[in-house]
């Protein structure tokens, strides 16, 4: 699967405001699906030691660590330092906190300026929540806890939005996630199989015994004529016209099947449009859900959509057998 970045300033401009030390600091949120986490991610400005953390949450926002999920040492100045942590597995029905900190006034952490809530939450739609949210109450503001300590120190404090820096510290911080391709709203939980067809023809002549009919593309010049003949056991100009179109209909444009898993979904229809995004296969757009069977058991439906992808001679029997 593609590893998905989610850092902060992807929303944040460039500028950076001075860095806090002596507070942890971050943010709270919650998913719209359940993920996977190998990675997080901040950056030390200067200094010896900081500190990187993921914990479950609750309160009314969030806003309280409850409990310490993994937590990582940033030694070496730069950005961002990707640490890898044990995998976590963070669920659609619990709150989060990322957030970062330092025992030490002389180690410093990465800040933002600024940074867009809404694109945020449009633009990784696995989040459904984010705080402190974007508004005039919270503007700019990020979770502070008092310092006493390493990332233990916070489990169970909630946190103070008078302190120093609550306003002018909002940490550059961020966690990796596995791709998950789109279906819809709905979420193939791994990269699903996708099988593609090129075009193949954008002329088409069709033969039988007592007649042939040839289709061809509009608007396409004779330079770029890419043809094939099909011939057929019977049947006359109307059956050889049908057929020619049927095939030209199919071999001039790009097909594409899609079969993957997705959570149990008993809404989603046979033949209904749904939008589907897979940046590894370039695959954009809407299309038709041709089957789709559910394991109650695992709570998972098999979703096939696209077009149904045939060999030639299987094609033009399916073809023949409908006229």
């Amino acid at each position: 699967m593609t590893e998905q970045y989610f850092i902060t300033s992807n929303y944040a401009a460039e500028d950076e405001s001075e860095p806090h030390s002596w507070w942890w600091r971050g943010y709270s949120f919650s998913l719209a699906f359940d993920i996977e986490v190998d990675t997080l991610i901040a950056g030390m400005r200067e200094g010896n030691k900081v500190y990187v953390a993921l914990y479950e949450a609750v309160g009314e926002n969030g806003e309280i660590p409850d409990k310490l999920l993994a937590s990582a040492e940033i030694t070496e100045t730069g950005r961002r330092s990707y640490k890898t942590i044990p995998t976590q597995t963070l669920t659609a029905d619990k709150n989060y906190i990322m957030a970062v900190g330092s025992e030490s006034s002389s180690s410093l952490f990465y800040c933002v300026e600024y940074w867009n809530t809404y694109e945020m939450l449009e633009s990784e739609d696995f989040l459904t929540a984010w705080y402190p949210p974007e508004d005039e109450e919270h503007t700019l503001q990020a979770l502070v806890w008092d310092n006493g300590g390493g990332p233990e120190y916070i489990i169970g404090k909630e946190p103070d939005p008078t302190a120093s820096g609550a306003v002018d510290a909002r940490p550059e911080i961020g966690l990796n996630h596995p791709y998950v391709s789109r279906v819809g709203d709905i979420q193939y939980i791994e990269t699903p199989n996708t099988k593609i067809e090129y075009p193949k023809a954008n002329r088409v002549t069709v033969k039988s015994e007592t007649a042939e009919w040839t289709s061809t593309e509009p608007g396409v010049s004779e330079d770029n004529i890419v043809e094939r003949i099909v011939e057929i056991d019977e049947g006359g100009q109307k059956i050889c016209r049908q057929v020619a179109d049927k095939l030209l209909e199919r071999w001039s444009r790009k097909n594409v099947s899609i079969t993957g898993d997705i959570r149990l979904f008993v809404d989603l229809q046979f033949e209904e449009e749904a939008k589907i995004v897979i940046p590894d296969s370039m695959i954009d757009g809407y299309y038709p859900v041709q089957s789709i069977e559910h394991d109650v058991i695992d709570q998972v439906s098999t979703v096939k959509a696209g077009d149904i992808i045939l060999d030639d001679n299987e094609l033009l029997a399916r073809i023949l057998d409908e006229l």
